[in-house]
């Protein structure tokens, strides 16, 4: 038999204190900040222009005020208008196109005024019924005879007034006159009545010799 104690079960040569699992170390992800995108360059921006020099500078226009008389302007325009703009700071630009504003207004009244004369005188002539033909026929003669240079026809068809109604009674009456006077031939006589004849040698300077129309 050998001489060695016999070894008991329950004895250890080490430590019998249990040993705690070990876990296994998992490195994490390393966390990354969110990063805000960038703006992105808009197309076509154009790039930034480059410092003018101060010499290339244009100097500001010199803002010049007329004096009332030294505005230029149309004749028809009257002193008074010249003598506000001055008042008012107005530079001859803005007396120009202040004129032009207020002429096409004037125009347009003037077209919109005419064609109201118009209408008043088509409804005179409508009122004239089978006399109207006549009538018109008086009121040219009459015309024609009591102005001999025109001046005063020419007026009366710029401003449109010789459709006005007054203007084409007045002349219808004048004519009548004139034509019971003997200063006007019928439309059916075709020699001059003796009246006529008198009146010329009275006036020769007012009555045509020769009255046919």
């Amino acid at each position: 038999m050998s001489d060695e104690a016999p070894v008991t079960p329950t004895q250890t040569t080490e430590s019998s204190a249990p040993v705690a699992p070990v876990t296994p170390v998992v490195e994490a992800a390393p966390v990354v900040e969110p990063q805000t995108p960038a703006t992105p360059e808009p197309v076509g921006t154009p790039a930034p222009s480059a410092t003018v020099p101060e010499a290339a500078v244009a100097a500001p226009v010199e803002r010049v005020v007329p004096a009332a008389d030294e505005y230029t302007a149309p004749e028809f325009i009257p002193q008074q208008l010249k003598e506000f703009a001055n008042s008012n700071g107005f530079t001859q630009d803005q007396f120009d196109k202040t004129i032009s504003q207020f002429g096409g207004m004037m125009q347009t009244n003037a077209a919109a005024e005419k064609t109201a004369v118009r209408a008043q005188g088509d409804a005179l002539l409508t009122t004239w019924g089978a006399e109207k033909d006549t009538n018109l026929s008086l009121v040219r003669r009459a015309l024609a005879q009591t102005d001999p240079t025109g001046e005063v026809t020419k007026l009366l068809n710029s401003t449109g007034f010789g459709n006005h109604p007054t203007v084409l009674n007045y002349l219808l009456e004048q004519g009548k006159a004139l034509q019971e006077g003997g200063f006007l031939k019928s439309n059916t006589n075709t020699t001059v009545n003796k009246a006529s004849d008198r009146a010329h040698r009275m006036y020769p300077n007012d009555v045509p010799a020769n009255t046919r129309s």
